[in-house]
């Protein structure tokens, strides 16, 4: 065994650890020292632990416990006794907690009268250097702490970026070992925003902004900026908050006029998450907890964008109330251009008034404007336009509010009516809303839910048409089916939602508010629009691109009543319908066939695609087998699942006929699959009827075959047997005979089995000598015909083999569909190929046939002889299961030949 060099490192004694421990000492940004509690961890392990201790002279018999109780949570005290040289000491910590669950550690900061079990001197010395040990680590919402002026912060780097409402604003970055902030950070370090609010404690911001931040963080409101948690520390108040992007200001500054989004819908999209979480604030509810919010103070730079998402931040000068109080609040303070006309009077001595929640929709108002005004006009709009909107109050005072006093503001309706004219429709709606949430009255202003809905319905129906442009693009040409279905089912919803028409005009009422959009559905557009934007790209996944539809516009549906989803689909399917003669050659089946709801979208596909086939059949098939639909009459659907019966006017004659079913699902919409199908149906049915003439086959003489598109399959036609008084026979299955003679008075003799058996074995191994697979052999497509409905047992020597819906000749290169999911056949498919690892071989109909004969030599069903217990999936274990516990049955009822030949 080769041992690594740290193998034979002697434990550090006392001295080399105190230093090993003060060499990973790192300086904060205020030049203080601590040791990382990460790096302690990695210093003290059990053997470095265990030798201080026993150079200390701990009894030996201690020493295993001592050992581990450090390990478990008392090693920065530990650290902090052998920087002062006083490991022994732990001993006397250990022996005065009190047997409380919580480590030695969570105990720290000591104050010194509560170490006095320690000399003094100890005491004091331990308490002096213990700061540099018990740096504070921060986990994602914490409670607010009291911090002492002592604490040394494991801030390792602070950057001053800006001011809120009250306070200062700092980029700091957290050392790696005192942070579990692991969603905020991308490598060991973690960098956040701190807000130091350097007030009185008795001043109202600082006991607003922590408390209106907390409550609104049990929201999770993904619009509004999170509070990570809050300490106070050397008098002042610090939040600290994830670091977001950018300021709205900031972005004002810059010449990107979609301001840093993709593009315009992505700004629309961006717009209702804000009053979103304005409305999160004015009507706070979570779980049975009630306010009445205001923010006082929302402008460009309290706004931050972040990640395709627009924050509101800065709760400085905010308020949460009773809803017993109302919302109303004095304007007490703050500086901008955004503050509502009640807020301060300019021309009376900037005199203030009580304010409500509609102050809020007007700063709203404000901030939306200057948003349209910088995607018009880019940066040199917005400053032409803040500009003009200077106005002088008094003799020295200069502001650019949006109103004058108690009127309206000429710029800003100047403005607002140049925006109304730029042709685009959902700016000239958004102006709509603008007026209204800057009236001078407040009580005309909208409420935040109300604007939130218009937000809502102006981003559905600007990205709605950018999909549907993009769609109309992508189906333009040649496009596959997929595409095709998508676009439909996408305009399917579109139709039911309404792409909803704004409230334009409508009179604003807390009452019978209508629930805006939801945030998932916008962002699900915005996700399909960036899928159909990738068809552009050269290679592109087809494959990726229908899943990712698909995925979209379920969720999308999925999000409406069951209703509407019904509507929904019945529109798409009407819409294929009126398709049923375009082409069908990329239909990806796989994609639908596997979802139930979409199941019949498939069949759509497929009917078109057989209609298409039956109308002009390809290449040399002629419509020799086809047969009109009219000509079918007296159809008796109720005798058996298997099969029906009728009757069929054919060349003057009137033929009795049993009539199967080959269903066609999704995968037969594809135009190659579908046409190869096709043409297998064309050659199933001449196939049957030529070796109908031989006995040995046991196979009755096809008509030939018509399309029922209320079935979405085709109809095969057999020719029932005639006795010689010309008096149509009755057929009943294999499966209907065994479970309708349970009496062993009504079974068949033992001759008639024998020959029933070698019936069976005979025409399988004449389709095989032609290399022709039957695929569906069960006790269900065994059938028999008696004289009349039950009048007699029929005689079962002479059996007949339906059932050929899916067979096929046995070549390689021969399409295959695979296993079909139908309980009957899966009871009979070989395991091997019920997991779709094999093409279908001759051997797979031999096993269906030895179950059969199982059936008939035991006289039972397959339910009946397997019982509730599900059969093992490993073909090895099923095989030795039915020669362990069914196959010896066999013997005393059928001999040993027919139990050694099953």
């Amino acid at each position: 065994m080769c041992l690594s060099p740290a193998s034979f490192r002697k434990p550090m004694a006392i001295v080399q650890l105190r230093s090993e421990l003060g060499n990973l000492r790192v300086e904060n940004a205020d030049d203080q020292a601590f040791v990382p509690y990460n790096l302690v961890k990695g210093v003290l392990n059990k053997e470095n632990v265990s030798a201080a201790l026993l150079e200390s002279k701990v009894e030996r018999q201690d020493l295993e416990s001592t050992t581990v109780y450090i390990l478990r949570g008392a090693r920065r005290i530990f650290a902090i006794l052998l920087h002062i040289y006083e490991v022994k000491s732990i001993l006397k910590f250990i022996a005065y907690d009190e047997l409380q669950p919580k480590s030695l550690d969570q105990s720290l900061p000591f104050r010194q009268d509560v170490l006095h079990f320690l000399p003094t001197e100890t005491a004091g010395r331990f308490c002096e250097a213990q700061w540099q040990f018990s740096a504070p680590t921060f986990s994602r919402n914490f409670a607010h702490r009291e911090l002492s002026k002592r604490t040394v912060m494991p801030i390792t780097r602070s950057i001053h970026i800006g001011k809120g409402s009250v306070g200062q604003v700092y980029e700091i970055e957290l050392h790696p070992g005192h942070h579990k902030l692991h969603q905020l950070e991308k490598g060991g370090s973690v960098r956040i925003a701190r807000k130091q609010i350097s007030i009185p404690p008795k001043n109202r911001s600082i006991q607003d902004e922590g408390r209106v931040l907390s409550i609104l963080n049990s929201l999770k409101h993904p619009n509004i900026l999170e509070l990570i948690g809050s300490y106070s520390f050397k008098n002042d108040l610090n939040l600290l908050f994830p670091l977001a992007s950018q300021t709205l200001e900031a972005c004002f500054s810059e010449n990107d006029r979609m301001l840093g989004f993709e593009d315009r819908a992505s700004v629309l999209c961006a717009l209702p998450g804000l009053a979103s979480a304005l409305h999160a604030l004015h009507q706070f509810a979570w779980e049975d907890v009630k306010y009445i919010g205001c923010h006082h103070d929302i402008k460009p730079d309290n706004i931050f964008r972040h990640e395709g998402r627009l924050i509101l931040a800065d709760f400085g000068l905010a308020t949460m109330k009773d809803p017993s109080q109302g919302s109303e609040t004095r304007f007490q303070e703050g500086q901008g251009y955004y503050f509502a006309p009640e807020c301060e009077d300019y021309e009376h001595d900037f005199q203030r008034y009580p304010i409500y929640r509609s102050s809020d929709i007007w700063s709203l108002g404000c901030v939306l404007l200057e948003i349209l005004v910088f995607m018009d006009s880019g940066d040199a709009g917005i400053q032409n336009f803040r500009q003009e909107r200077t106005v002088k109050f008094g003799r020295h005072f200069k502001s650019k509010p949006f109103h004058h006093g108690s009127h309206p503001s000429p710029v800003v309706m100047q403005y607002q009516e140049n925006l109304s004219k730029v042709g685009n429709d959902s700016t000239s709606t958004l102006v709509t809303l603008i007026r209204d949430m800057l009236s001078i009255e407040s009580g005309k202003r909208p409420i935040a839910l109300h604007v939130q809905r218009e937000l809502s319905c102006v981003a559905v129906k600007h990205t709605s048409h950018e999909i549907d442009t993009l769609f109309q693009k992508a189906t333009s040409l040649d496009p596959p089916f997929d595409i095709i279905l998508e676009r439909e089912r996408f305009r399917g919803w579109k139709d039911e939602i309404g792409t909803p028409l704004p409230m334009q005009g409508a009179h604003f009422s807390s009452n019978e508010v209508c629930e805006p959009i939801s945030s998932s559905t916008i962002a699900s557009l915005l996700e399909m629009k960036k899928t159909l934007v990738s068809m552009e790209d050269p290679v592109h996944n087809d494959y990726l691109t229908v899943a990712n539809l698909r995925e979209t516009n379920n969720i999308l549906t999925n999000a409406m009543e069951a209703p509407t989803q019904k509507a929904i689909l019945t529109k798409v399917e009407l819409r294929l319908l009126d398709q049923a003669r375009r082409k069908t050659h990329q239909f990806k089946s796989d994609l639908y066939g596997q979802t139930p709801t979409f199941q019949r979208v498939g069949l759509l596909a497929a009917l078109e695609n057989m209609y298409n086939l039956c109308q002009n059949p390809m290449g040399g098939l002629s419509k020799k087998w086809q047969l009109d639909r009219a000509r079918l009459y007296n159809l008796d659907e109720g005798r058996s699942e298997t099969f029906h019966l009728g009757r069929y006017a054919y060349e003057s004659m009137h033929h009795d006929v049993l009539i199967q079913w080959i269903y066609y699902n999704a995968r037969w919409a594809n135009k190659t699959t579908g046409t190869v199908l096709f043409e297998r149906i064309d050659s199933i049915v001449e196939f049957l009827h030529k070796i109908s003439s031989v006995d040995s086959f046991h196979i009755l003489d096809c008509l030939g075959f018509y399309h029922d598109t209320t079935r979405h399959a085709f109809g095969v036609l057999f020719i029932r047997p005639k006795v010689h008084t010309n008096r149509t026979m009755v057929p009943t299955t294999l499966f209907d005979l065994i479970r309708n003679t349970k009496d062993v008075r009504k079974r068949p003799d033992l001759g008639q089995l024998f020959a029933l058996a070698h019936a069976l074995a005979q025409s399988l191994l004449e389709c095989h000598s032609i290399r022709w697979l039957h695929k569906n052999i069960s006790a269900h497509h065994v059938v028999f015909f008696s004289k009349t409905d039950g009048s007699s047992t029929c005689d079962v020597s002479i059996p007949y083999v339906i059932g050929f819906d899916h067979s096929r000749k046995d070549q390689p290169n021969e399409y295959t569909e695979g296993p079909w999911d139908v309980e009957q056949r899966e009871k009979y498919q070989h395991p091997v190929y019920r997991k779709g690892e094999h093409r279908f071989c001759p051997t797979f109909d031999y096993f269906s046939l030895g179950l059969v004969l199982l059936e008939i030599g035991l006289w039972k069903d397959l339910d009946a002889i397997f019982g509730p217990r599900p059969m093992p999936d490993d073909y090895h274990e099923y095989i030795s299961r039915i020669r362990r516990e069914h196959l010896p049955l066999l013997g005393p009822r059928m001999g040993k030949i027919y139990r050694e030949a099953t």
